[in-house]
């Protein structure tokens, strides 16, 4: 048995985690199987402080100060960087959206090393958050529809799970640092996705009073009541949204998580007036709105373990294995290293279009990626004619897109489907198409150099306290 120290990091709107776990991996196949690593432990080591994400102007992140915090919790946590054999940096919600993002996620994969260093999608980050809040698992538990918002300061990011599988995944502009406030409880700062709202509302944009402030936050925890009722989104919601809406399918029960998704579950405080302003936004008043407002409803709310960590990754797991035989790649791509992965749904015998609008809105998730890698699910013995209209579709969405085409398949078909698109393609850049692989959500993948006539690969599993 091995045992690897990791590090996760999720640099947010309004705060900044680290969290550094023990995983304990091990071979569990068979004496007459290829060796299979797995994780058959985990430890929590160490929670860092949270820090308030270090943003200059409301334009930008503030490089040398995450450096410092970085530094800071290696020190703390009494853990050697030298230790540290994986792990995950994920920047989420508005911090995403700032000017110098990208530059920052560039400058953070080269400071950490091996660590996977993304940009999360809206959906993506709903995920991620489900799963680490343990919502995902009360779903499984209670054998229950339940849909998990996680509210931080930019964002409110969805994710339904049926019975523990993710049904849906979505997110809006719903967040506690949208609206921002002086001591005099004048506006300092309002996020341009709702300041046309605000304007619609209010004669006087840059002063609101306190029952305002309290009627944007009604209208903010109507709107989710209505999405978990499962009714059609009208014009608010569809203006709320981020790139698309939710299934109109009623949910058992919620529940909360992020830094709002605390003052959720959180006591009515004796001094509501400073409990209200006490971070100068209307996070706190937004999360007992939300609490008031699907009591009244008759929404069951669950309790999930972890809330304001929820998003952050304990570690990336390293597990190597050989791809298919029957493959089709361009030897001139390899290496590649930490590539996300987006899980396609196959449905036989559904319309090319059908197939190709979820795979848009399934690659939208992952909005600040160069590369991701599509893992085509669910596909058995296709036909030729499957085939054929799998490399039709998938050659649309890459040149619309602009994006290579690197491709994962759970069976043996990625030499027919890699000639066929080699066919149909028109783009001079080269692609990949590996089989016998079976990827999710949640993960990344490094494509090293072939061994033979295979593929190897280093699947990095996303691992979540629960």
């Amino acid at each position: 048995m091995q045992q690897l120290i990791s590090v996760g990091i999720d640099i947010g709107t309004s705060t900044t985690q680290v969290i550094y776990s023990r995983l304990s991996v091990d071979d569990t196949s068979y004496a007459s199987q290829l060796s299979q690593m797995e994780i058959v432990d985990k430890e929590i080591l160490y929670k860092g402080r949270i820090y308030m994400t270090p943003i200059v102007q409301q334009k930008f992140l503030a490089m040398d100060v995450l450096k410092a915090i970085l530094n800071r919790e290696f020190q703390a946590s009494g853990i050697r960087r030298e230790d540290v054999a994986s792990g995950a940096v994920i920047i989420t919600g508005e911090a995403a959206n700032k000017e110098n993002a990208a530059g920052i996620a560039e400058a953070l994969a080269e400071y950490a090393g091996d660590l996977v260093v993304a940009i999360a999608g809206p959906d993506l980050e709903g995920i991620l958050a489900g799963i680490g809040s343990g919502a995902q698992q009360k779903a499984r538990e209670k054998l229950i529809r339940l849909v998990n918002f996680d509210i931080g300061g930019g964002t409110a990011n969805a994710a339904v799970f049926d019975k523990g599988k993710l049904a849906d995944a979505y997110a809006l502009h719903i967040g506690g640092r949208l609206i921002q406030f002086d001591a005099a409880h004048r506006v300092t700062y309002c996020s341009p996705f709702i300041h046309k709202m605000l304007q619609a509302q209010h004669d006087d944009g840059n002063v609101m009073t306190t029952q305002q402030v309290q009627h944007i936050c009604r209208e903010f925890a109507d709107v989710l009541v209505r999405i978990a009722q499962g009714r059609s989104p009208g014009a608010e919601e569809k203006s709320l949204m981020i790139y698309h809406s939710p299934q109109p399918v009623p949910v058992d029960a919620c529940s909360f998580s992020g830094g709002v998704g605390e003052f959720v579950y959180q006591e009515d405080a004796p001094d509501k007036n400073a409990f209200f302003y006490r971070y100068g936004d209307i996070g706190p008043r937004l999360g007992l709105t939300i609490r008031q407002r699907f009591a009244e409803a008759g929404i069951p709310v669950v309790k999930v373990p972890e809330r304001i960590r929820a998003t952050v990754i304990g570690a990336g797991v390293h597990s190597m294995k050989l791809s298919g035989s029957t493959v089709f790649y361009d030897s001139k791509l390899l290496p590649l290293k930490n590539v996300p992965v987006v899980a396609v749904p196959y449905r036989q015998g559904e319309g090319e279009e059908k197939f190709l609008t979820r795979l848009r809105q399934k690659a939208a998730r992952n909005v600040g990626d160069v590369n991701i890698c599509l893992s085509i699910q669910d596909l058995k013995k296709p036909r030729y004619q499957e085939i054929k209209f799998l490399a039709r579709a998938l050659c649309k969405w890459e040149k619309e897109s602009g994006r290579r085409l690197l491709l994962v398949l759970p069976c043996d078909c990625a030499k027919v489907l890699g000639q066929t698109l080699a066919i149909c393609r028109d783009e001079a850049q080269g692609f990949l198409c590996v089989d016998n692989v079976r990827a999710t959500d949640g993960t990344y993948i490094d494509f090293c150099k072939p061994v033979g006539g295979s593929v190897l690969l280093v699947l990095k599993t996303l691992i979540f306290k629960n």
